[in-house]
């Protein structure tokens, strides 16, 4: 009977001790201790961090004249010094994002020449580390992308059909030219123009969206000494967008259509051509604008097996169902995606009906790869920005806090002291009732 008793009890602090770590999970924490906050204009923010030391913040000229200008300050992450300001620089053409022209994992940028010498300029590129410029090769005035580990970006000749289509790999650090490729000699109605090109991540190989008469578009792999792989994926008409790949998907944006202004927003196979995600997107959402300063309308995770896009959640690739969706009156499902993660706006007081105070709500980071939680936060502090090894993190305000967050020890202490009380009530009562007992059979003749 005593074992059996025994048993029970570990059984019963086993249990406490499993809610504990649950709540050490699953407890909203509290943003780590703030370092500085950047004297920000109002319509500056941080782009990111390079490194894990500086922060480089954007702001754009308020001159209609010069609504493409972009002046990048790059701040001392720890103390909030201005370090120094590089620019302007002529950034955000057309559908293009600003980040097309920016690689802060390598703290370089990359700027086109005038629209005016567009057919023959020069793009120069900045160490946003020293502030030095340097002209890259002649000839190359479109900035097509940055390799994802190594200082180097694809460099393409302008779409005009005159120009014979030529892509370049660039060493950004020696200024040289390492390999590309060029289109074959042909007619300029028969010549095919370069619509997107990036960098494969295993292998010395650049994955091109050639563009043809009629707005066709097909994929190839060209190695970097400009030969072209065998096979090509033909991806149809009408597309006039590509995002980066992730493992074997890519998203691909096509034209509006129906007279709603909407675009059909894809996930294809890069490798077969296969369509596995389609939505529709309103063409506001694709404006640069919105893309820098509020996010994509779809992302896809690190290892191209899911997708988080707006009015459907986490998907899974390919078209394995809804990993996970939003809590209908209770979850809001925020873009943001950030480190392979996405957020989500958590109300609690819709939980026992409509009562929605701010005070009530948490923010949560969630994993792109299952919708599980990572880390969920105390209103009031939103993280947008991370350095390189996470160990810091800037806000849209400017404010730079050292993550990850603490936590919150009181609170998880107060919640084990109550779910523990119930045990020891009980241990003192079978204690006193025992106790009783035996001073009852002492008294006994």
């Amino acid at each position: 009977m005593t074992w059996r008793k025994r048993r029970w009890w570990a059984l019963s602090w086993a249990l406490w001790a499993l809610l504990g770590f649950c709540l050490y999970r699953e407890l909203p924490r509290d943003v780590g201790l703030k370092l500085c906050s950047l004297a920000l204009k109002a319509d500056e923010r941080p782009l990111g961090f390079v490194g894990d030391e500086l922060v480089v913040s954007m702001n754009r000229s308020s001159d209609p004249l010069d609504q493409h200008l972009r002046r990048l300050r790059i701040w001392n992450a720890r103390t909030g010094w201005l370090i120094t300001e590089v620019g302007p620089f002529l950034l955000g053409r057309g559908f293009e994002s600003d980040r097309t022209y920016m690689s802060l994992e390598h703290g370089y940028v990359v700027a086109p020449p005038p629209l005016t010498d567009a057919r023959f300029g020069t793009c120069t590129v900045c160490d946003l580390r020293t502030g030095a410029h340097a002209l890259l090769p002649n000839g190359l005035a479109r900035v097509l992308g940055f390799h994802p580990v190594r200082p180097l970006v694809a460099l393409a000749t302008t779409s005009d059909p005159d120009v014979p289509s030529r892509v370049a790999i660039v060493d950004l650090r020696a200024r040289t030219t390492l390999g590309g490729w060029s289109s074959p000699s042909a007619p300029s109605r028969e010549r095919e123009s370069i619509a997107a090109a990036f960098f494969l991540h295993d292998a010395d190989e650049l994955l091109l969206m050639l563009k043809s008469s009629g707005d066709k578009h097909r994929i190839v792999r060209c190695r970097w000494d400009g030969d072209l792989l065998p096979g090509s994926i033909d991806l149809g008409e009408g597309y006039y967008h590509f995002e980066r790949p992730h493992g074997d998907h890519m998203i691909a944006i096509a034209t509006d259509y129906d007279g709603e202004h909407r675009s059909r927003l894809e996930v294809r196979n890069w490798r077969t051509g296969q369509r596995v995600f389609a939505t529709d997107v309103w063409n506001d959402h694709l404006h640069p604008d919105y893309f820098d300063w509020i996010g994509p309308p779809a992302a896809l995770a690190d290892d191209g097996r899911s997708i988080f896009a707006r009015g459907h959640g986490l998907v899974s690739l390919p078209g394995k169902g809804l990993l996970r969706d939003a809590v209908k009156g209770f979850e809001t499902r925020r873009m943001g995606v950030k480190a392979n993660a996405f957020w989500t706006e958590e109300h609690w007081g819709a939980l026992i009906g409509n009562f929605d105070a701010p005070r009530y709500m948490t923010l949560a980071q969630r994993s792109m790869r299952d919708g599980s939680l990572i880390v969920r936060l105390v209103p009031g502090i939103e993280p947008d920005v991370f350095s390189e090894h996470f160990d810091l993190t800037a806000t849209w305000k400017g404010d730079v806090f050292e993550w990850p967050p603490l936590v919150n020890w009181p609170l998880l202490l107060l919640c084990q002291a109550v779910l523990a009380l119930p045990l020891v009530l009980l241990w003192a009562l079978r204690r006193g009732r025992r106790e009783g007992d035996q001073l009852l059979a002492s008294a006994s003749p």
